[in-house]
């Protein structure tokens, strides 16, 4: 990097990296479907403002300064950041596919003990042990 301070500028990468992750985290929080972009085009306001945000926080990472605590980072520094923050969809989706498997699997379980008792249900005497 052509940046003075190393430390610095390794800050406003991880920075920049942060901010993007969030960025694009909020396609996840919006849909909880696998395709995030579903609908995207009914939501004008969602686009111009995750937009904005985008387009703003690039400029003060750029621009930010002793203000904002960075230095400019290089246009590949840039991309590297977005391309890692763009990874947190991959994540969360992961995780969402997770828990929703999870869960199917526990409701699935619960019908079966369910089934089982209406169709084999304990004697009297033996419900008092259990």
């Amino acid at each position: 990097a052509g940046c003075a301070d190393p430390e610095l500028y390794e800050k406003t990468f991880m920075f920049a990296f942060f901010i993007y992750s969030i960025i694009f985290n909020s396609l996840n929080t919006r849909s909880e479907r696998f395709n995030l972009f579903e609908h995207i085009g009914e939501n004008k306001r969602f686009i111009l403002v995750m937009g904005a945000i985008f387009v703003l926080q690039t400029v003060l990472i750029q621009i930010g300064g002793e203000v904002f605590s960075t230095t400019p980072l290089t246009l590949k520094a840039l991309l590297v950041s977005m391309v890692l923050g763009v990874l947190i969809i991959h994540v969360v989706k992961r995780d969402q596919q997770f828990m929703m498997t999870h869960h199917e699997r526990e409701h699935y379980i619960l019908m079966m003990k369910k089934e089982l008792i209406l169709k084999y249900p304990l004697p009297k005497w033996q419900g008092i042990f259990f």
